[in-house]
């Protein structure tokens, strides 16, 4: 009787030992992943700033201005959005002619909008025209945007609403 309270108890270190030994490798892997994220979050935003800060060299053109939106547009019909990651105005190709450096929200008016699309007409080929327009349109409509979960993602309420108006304008 004495063996088997014995076995028991060793029994019963060892599956407390393995529990503990799992519960510090789940922190572990938890800890790692987390620390994974943030690396990639900072390199993401180093990019980014490192494409403002090319854009904002030179003159600003409408050609220039429609190179950062294909390039921006690439970036965001792709990427996923979470409260970890997320939406920004940074990250969003708004159509303006409108510098990187000086955009604001206010900036994204139908007027803007308008001059964007009519300016870059004249850079490209009739058909790839028609094909960037309606691509734009799907992009920044609202249902779009709600299937996405692009604006839940958006914690602060001022800013989902400036985000939400001017996404609802183009």
């Amino acid at each position: 009787e004495e063996q088997r309270q014995q076995q028991r108890r060793v029994d019963a270190e060892r599956r407390a030992t393995i529990e503990r030994e799992q519960e510090e490798l789940r922190r572990r892997l938890e800890r790692e992943k987390r620390e994974h994220a943030q690396a990639q979050r900072r390199e993401q935003e180093q990019r980014a700033q490192q494409r403002r800060e090319k854009m904002a060299r030179g003159p600003w053109t409408s050609q220039r201005a429609l190179e950062r939106y294909k390039a921006l547009c690439e970036t965001f019909d792709t990427m996923k959005f979470s409260l970890s990651e997320p939406l920004t105005f940074e990250v969003v190709p708004w159509p303006t002619l409108i510098s990187p450096a000086t955009l604001t929200v206010e900036d994204v008016e139908w007027a803007t909008v308008e001059k964007f699309f009519e300016s870059i007409r004249h850079h490209m080929k009739l058909q790839d025209y028609k094909i960037l327009v309606e691509k734009s349109h799907r992009r920044f409509h609202p249902d779009r945007w709600s299937s996405r979960g692009l604006l839940n993602t958006v914690v602060d309420e001022t800013e989902r609403g400036n985000l939400e108006v001017a996404a609802n304008t183009v």
